[in-house]
């Protein structure tokens, strides 16, 4: 058999139409191809195999241009790429509310410099949108591939062929082994499966073939077998491995030597016939296109939704719109700008990358104005004052003249949203509150759901010295995570032995229902008037979350239970007075900590202070 080339590879172009397709159906829904994302491993072999041949080829006739490597990957990657961020943020301004397009604009600007895998490989606020709701998370492998190609061509070009061939092996071996240790460490699965270096391996595999491609001769029967186990190490990868799979690692090995062997088997073997017919070959040509578009139209749908699933009458219409922008891309974009001359290519670019960037600039302030949204109502993390995460100088909420604080707030970021409850409930009755919490943390415990960086160890540290200050520490969190966990109850029991031990008084406070879907996206969707597909509404689990939360002040005079859900603020959620009162699902917003605050003044305050066995200070200012 002739040695695999570059050009007229109908074959490659069927392979990319299995690697666009398996990518698809596993975004689509995971469990038609739970492996379905090793398209992406796909892509990178056969990317190494081209780019790689291209150079050695155009190296050996003495004809490379390190200039037209360069402007013939710009051409192929960026005009469509630029057009897709470009009507993405338009959607986003439009579609997003504003806190969850505050995350949206911190991608669009990391994409834009292709720097999407090292943002998304370290990507982890616990406020964001779910990672299925992210438009431009896909930009990650174009990152990788741009990446790449900065230095494939040095490689290549100033190191004899046989020295190439040798160094690349030992590269790839190098960095796959390299890249199997890291991910031992359950904290690096998400770093290493968006990491350059873990990936480079798998370009190359295609680099490799590309380099021993004159060694490459195979009879028709070797290469049909070749193809053969090609496709059965592909399938095996769509179907065997899955999200929970340690990635990419020695597993990428099985979809890559699949790819590899594909490729090396041609265009005439028993495989590549099939994936040389029309239908694949047509596929294979949109399949940049696609990867594009399909991503984001997922993304925003489930945005929408609120919910990974997407139902079964929704998906046709879904892939038609996928097919049709991706094919106006391709037509309109794609095929004259890669074929336009220099100057088409760079008057084009400039106009696009020009509109992009205007928008970029105002693009928050365009989405709030879009849809009105009271600021004030949109609860963030930077408050002036409150230890959340990190430590400050002053953890203090509430009355601030007050130096002596008995009281301390402990929890998760449901303890944070009380900030503003405590300092209208505080500084109306003349004492402060130290607040220390963090995200998805019971700083009381040192119990968290997860804590990758150690967040929640070093703050549940950090309010150990208030604790062993405070005559009342005042607890609570996002019960509904813990409530029936073995581990919670028998830690939550010590914890209150321990404080009744030290003859301290503890107050286990139960804030607010849960929504079953996000109130601040339904608010926007409405004055879209868009319908919505899932209403907000409390989640049926609270009752019960109430009273096992309760029990534990049974038995217990040193524990009082506050349940902050009978506030008039509450009855009616998320609305209170036709003002929208949660940020989240799970938080109040400013509007509806503070209201609460206000309204539960006269009751809390006396019995919080009640429980230091002495009266108020003094008079309690008047107004807010």
């Amino acid at each position: 058999m002739t040695s695999p080339t570059v050009s007229l590879r109908q074959d490659i172009q069927g392979l990319r139409a299995v690697a666009v397709l398996s990518v698809l159906a596993f975004h689509v829904e995971k469990s038609w191809m739970p492996g379905g994302f090793v398209g992406v491993d796909i892509f990178f072999v056969i990317s190494g195999f081209l780019i790689s041949s291209i150079i050695v080829r155009q190296k050996d006739r003495g004809g490379f241009s390190f200039g037209s490597f360069y402007l013939g990957r710009i051409r192929r990657i960026v005009p469509a790429y630029v057009v897709l961020l470009l009507a993405v943020t338009l959607f986003a301004i439009l579609f997003l509310a504003v806190d969850d397009f505050k995350h949206f604009k911190r991608s669009l600007v990391s994409a834009l410099y292709f720097n999407s895998a090292q943002y998304f490989g370290s990507f982890g606020d616990y406020f964001a949108p779910q990672a299925y709701e992210l438009p431009l998370q896909h930009t990650w492998t174009l990152a990788i591939e741009m990446q790449f190609y900065l230095g494939l061509p040095i490689l290549l070009y100033f190191l004899p062929k046989r020295v190439a061939q040798w160094a690349v092996l030992f590269l790839a071996a190098g960095l796959l082994a390299w890249s199997e240790y890291a991910l031992r460490a359950p904290l690096e699965a998400q770093a290493m499966y968006f990491s350059l270096p873990a990936r480079i391996p798998e370009f190359m595999a295609g680099t490799l073939l590309a380099l021993f491609s004159s060694s490459l001769r195979w009879s028709p029967r070797v290469a049909d077998g070749a193809s053969l186990v090609g496709a059965g190490l592909v399938v095996l990868a769509c179907v065997g491995l899955s999200e929970s799979s340690p990635f990419p690692g020695v597993r990428s090995l099985i979809p890559v030597l699949g790819a590899a062997l594909l490729i090396a088997a041609g265009s005439r073997s028993l495989v590549g016939r099939v994936l040389a017919t029309g239908p694949m070959v047509w596929i294979g040509g949109l399949s940049y296109s696609l990867y594009l578009w399909h991503w984001p139209v997922l993304a925003f749908t489930r945005y929408y939704l609120g919910d990974y699933s997407i139902p079964g009458l929704w998906i046709p219409v879904l892939l038609l719109v996928i097919l049709g922008l991706s094919w106006l891309s391709y037509t309109c974009i794609e095929t004259p700008f890669r074929q336009g001359s220099n100057r088409r290519l760079a008057t084009g670019l400039a106009a696009a990358l020009g509109l992009l960037l205007a928008l970029t600039v105002p693009a928050r302030a365009l989405n709030e104005a879009v849809v009105i949204e009271d600021l004030d109502r949109a609860v963030g993390n930077s408050y002036r004052k409150g230890c959340h995460v990190t430590m400050l100088d002053d953890c203090r909420r509430g009355w601030l003249e007050q130096k002596d604080t008995p009281f301390v707030l402990l929890g998760d970021s449901q303890a944070e949203m009380l900030n503003l409850f405590f300092d209208e409930v505080g500084t109306r009755n003349r004492f402060a509150v130290n607040s220390i919490t963090s995200n998805s943390c019971l700083t009381f415990l040192g119990l968290a759901a997860t804590d990758p960086k150690g967040e929640c160890a070093l703050q549940s540290r950090n309010a150990k010295p208030f604790l062993d200050r405070a005559r009342v520490v005042i607890v609570t969190g996002n019960w509904a995570s813990w409530y029936n966990k073995p581990k919670f109850q028998s830690a939550m029991n010590a914890f209150l032995d321990d404080m009744e031990a030290r003859d301290k008084k503890v107050v286990i406070v139960v804030s607010i229902p849960l929504m079953t879907s996000h109130p601040g996206r339904a608010e926007r969707f409405r004055r879209l008037g868009l319908p919505l597909h899932t209403a907000p509404e409390p989640s049926p689990e609270f009752g019960q979350i109430r009273s096992a939360m309760a029990l534990y002040a049974v038995g217990r005079p040193n524990v009082t239970f506050l349940d902050l859900s009978e506030s008039p603020v509450l009855q009616t959620p998320p609305y209170y007075n036709d003002h929208l009162t949660y940020k989240d699902e799970g938080h109040l917003n400013r509007y509806g900590a503070r209201e609460m605050g206000i309204l539960s003044s006269d009751t809390m305050g006396p019995m919080l202070k009640g429980l230091l066995g002495r009266e108020a200070e003094g008079p309690a200012p008047q107004g807010r």
